[in-house]
């Protein structure tokens, strides 16, 4: 029962969420309709004739959580550092986001958590980091070390 209580309180929370993104929406959709009705009269302005209509809408991709090489690094430092003991994927996300005083919210975890494991499996195939976990899509948390190799000297 005691199940049945928060699990309905979980989904009753969900359901406040949506409703007041449903109330902000509106707003949201008249402000863009404005702004591209705008482009709209702009456009056929131009001495390259296009017409606005046939433009087909994109998505926006976000920032990258780290600059180039910057995570890749990040996680060599840490995993030499620990030796042979294996990190979890969720420590070095947690780490890294302390390391760029980003604050541990739960956008911030996600995104970062989500490079840090392709970055983490990519290492694993190229043969620098060796993971200690199995590799299926439900196997948990990860744990790392960086491969042997890197400790002789």
């Amino acid at each position: 029962m005691a199940w049945l209580i928060k699990r309905r309180g979980a989904v009753q929370g969900l359901i406040d969420k949506y409703h007041q993104q449903q109330q902000k929406l509106p707003d949201q959709i008249a402000k863009a309709e404005a702004e591209l009705a705008a482009l709209d009269q702009v456009i056929p302005l131009h001495e390259v004739k296009v017409d606005p209509t046939v433009i087909k809408g994109t998505r926006q991709k976000s920032a990258p959580v780290a600059g180039y090489g910057e995570l890749t690094s990040f996680i060599l430092k840490n995993l030499r550092e620990t030796g042979h003991t294996p990190l979890c994927t969720k420590t070095l996300t947690n780490l890294f986001l302390q390391n760029k005083d980003m604050p541990i919210t739960m956008t911030n975890t996600t995104r970062v958590g989500t490079a840090m494991r392709n970055r983490l499996k990519k290492m694993s195939d190229a043969g620098t980091v060796v993971a200690h976990h199995d590799r299926t899509p439900t196997g948990g948390a990860g744990l790392w070390t960086l491969h042997p190799k890197f400790f002789e000297d």
